[in-house]
């Protein structure tokens, strides 16, 4: 159960340790997979798997032990609401969701909240970058998210440059300054 943001990623490469249902619980879902064709044909070939579309949890039911007992959800195309009994446990995978509900509405995002940029990592407003999770069409990746960082603070100075704001050759002297007052 969980966001489709990375959630067929993750029981792709956990298939082999679940018997699982999978159905998205987030008001943005999709009546398709998001895993790449190679994980979705993995766990097409489990007997321990099933994927379920289109439906979105409504409630965990607690037997009179105290323990989860069944799970309620909403079937998307009848809007009728179903339940899923027997269930040992859920794993509630939260996915990604962006945090740009800060930024300025001119800032154009995709259908999901993520920002779009060039290839620069410069947004559609002017003299704002964005790099890593965030950005539409990364990764979601800690290492790609690091190396985005990098490039994006080249492009923000070669940004401040191109305006006027910045002189390498001046950045470069005041790095310099301390090593040369410490000799």
């Amino acid at each position: 159960l969980g966001n489709p943001h990375g959630l067929g990623e993750f029981f792709g490469k956990e298939q082999a340790f679940l018997k699982a249902t999978v159905a998205p619980t987030d008001d943005q879902y999709s009546d398709t997979p998001k895993a790449s064709k190679i994980l979705q044909d993995k766990v097409a070939d489990r007997e321990n798997m099933s994927v379920v579309t289109n439906h979105a949890v409504q409630e965990f039911v607690v037997g009179d032990d105290g323990m989860l007992d069944s799970v309620k959800v909403l079937n998307r195309e009848t809007d009728e609401i179903v339940q899923w009994d027997n269930v040992d446990g859920v794993f509630v995978f939260i996915g990604l969701s962006p945090n740009s509900g800060f930024l300025p509405e001119t800032i154009e995002r995709d259908q999901w909240g993520f920002i779009k940029a060039s290839d620069t990592f410069e947004t559609t407003l002017d003299g704002v970058f964005v790099a890593g999770d965030v950005r539409a069409g990364s990764t979601k990746q800690a290492v790609s998210a690091s190396g985005e960082g990098a490039t994006a603070a080249v492009m923000v100075r070669q940004y401040l440059t191109r305006i006027g704001e910045a002189n390498p050759i001046n950045e470069v002297e005041r790095e310099l300054e301390p090593v040369a007052a410490a000799d």
